[in-house]
């Protein structure tokens, strides 16, 4: 199973986000403990604005939220009710929906930025090297790099770097870099998914980003 849970500007008030704030080497040292051997692989995505725990879970467990929910309140030591309260939490696909957009700069407070891209890219590596993560994030986190990447290249053919978008415009780099996003869902697991040659070479014309599938 791969999920998400995590918190962003949109969700939380900065002091929250101040607080809740954790390294690889923080989750490390938590999973090091043994309670939470059901999580296979993880990586945090950790910025200003935004910290996101993306794991693979054993199948056999039935409540992945709270799980996650534990594990990340155990690593950074804030308020379990109040993480709760001001987290969101995706499922499946709907996970590499959700980071696709977030490469995308499509999450971001400022739209389309760009730097953002570079922390998904460097949150991969960190983690790659650390050997947390095997062939369900590892398939993921490129999917979704990729799909970064492409709408970084749309844009500049569109806008030009360092300008901001606005709502239609990010709704438009959304279609034209034909994201991995709502659409109807095909069969097979989500490793199944995740290795479709259409996601995994940006060319996602089964699944569409929209304005709908945000965190």
């Amino acid at each position: 199973q791969i999920a998400c849970l995590g918190l962003s500007h949109r969700t939380a008030p900065v002091a929250l986000r101040e607080r809740a704030v954790c390294t690889l080497d923080d989750l490390h040292a938590t999973h090091a403990t043994g309670r939470f051997g059901a999580i296979r692989e993880y990586a945090v995505l950790s910025t200003c604005n935004r910290l996101e725990l993306y794991a693979s879970v054993d199948e056999h467990i039935s409540d992945v939220m709270p799980l996650l929910l534990s594990f990340l309140t155990a690593a950074t030591g804030a308020d379990a009710a109040l993480l709760g309260q001001h987290s969101y939490f995706h499922a499946g696909v709907a996970v590499v929906r959700h980071l696709a957009r977030v490469a995308a700069g499509l999450e971001s407070l400022v739209l389309g930025e760009s730097q953002i891209l570079g922390q998904v890219t460097s949150a991969y590596t960190v983690a790659t090297e650390a050997h947390l993560i095997g062939p369900f994030l590892d398939e993921m986190i490129l999917a979704a790099i990729r799909a970064g990447k492409r709408a970084r290249r749309v844009r500049q053919e569109g806008h030009g770097e360092g300008q901001r978008l606005h709502g239609s415009q990010g709704d438009l780099l959304a279609r034209k870099i034909g994201g991995i996003s709502g659409g109807k869902r095909q069969g097979g697991t989500i490793q199944d998914q995740v290795r479709r040659r259409d996601i995994l070479h940006g060319e996602v014309s089964c699944y569409r980003i929209t304005k709908e599938c945000r965190a």
